[in-house]
């Protein structure tokens, strides 16, 4: 079913702490581990107006959930997510995730799929799901793992043309198919969890 996009709300502030890395990768990302205890989840009263005029996320889990990084990801639960309000196909905004280190955002339970929905208050986006190989069975487009939670619209997916292999998400937390060729707004994800813990990973440069 085709939907068309559009605007999002932009959040933005400074995170209290940074993480130590040592990737010779990540030469040009500057950190200083001693700027703040680590996974310090203190969150800067600076935040945009759109946010202060009300706008309510459910934080589920995490008491880390809710933080803003500089570079605009926000924090939930085990990742950090930041929409793009830029209409690209779903192979470009992968391509465009992986620009900034990131990966195109997938909701893997009920909690993620919540707050990533949050990022917009109308509208839809891509997500990192297609049943390209094997009609029927939706997998992670980068892995081709399974995928362990779905939230479709009633009636959805249904291939319509024989062309919907990608998926996108709605506003209201609902999945969606279409054609991977049509142009959406889109998320990318970093994996939280894995920079709390220190690990060399390049991604988490976009936590600071």
């Amino acid at each position: 079913m085709n939907t068309n996009p559009t605007l999002i709300v932009c959040l933005s502030c400074r995170k209290s702490s940074s993480i130590a890395a040592s990737s010779a990768r990540r030469t040009s990302f500057a950190k200083d581990s001693a700027t703040a205890p680590h996974n310090s989840c203190a969150r800067s009263p600076t935040l945009t107006s759109a946010w202060q005029a009300g706008m309510q996320l459910q934080l589920l889990d995490s008491t880390c959930s809710g933080q803003v990084t500089s570079k605009g990801f926000l924090r939930y639960g085990d990742k950090a997510y930041r929409h793009f309000a830029s209409s690209k196909t779903h192979w470009d905004a992968r391509n465009s995730c992986w620009n900034v280190n990131a990966s195109l955002a997938v909701p893997l339970n009920a909690g993620e799929n919540a707050f990533l929905a949050s990022l917009v208050n109308t509208g839809t986006f891509w997500i990192l799901a297609d049943d390209a190989t094997t009609e029927g069975v939706w997998v992670n487009t980068d892995t081709s793992d399974p995928l362990p939670y779905a939230r479709w619209i009633v009636g959805q997916p249904d291939n319509a043309g024989g062309t919907e292999d990608c998926a996108e998400i709605t506003y209201q937390a609902l999945w969606n198919d279409l054609p991977c060729t049509l142009s959406r707004y889109y998320a990318c994800e970093i994996p939280v969890a894995q920079c709390d813990q220190l690990k060399d990973d390049i991604r988490c440069s976009y936590l600071l």
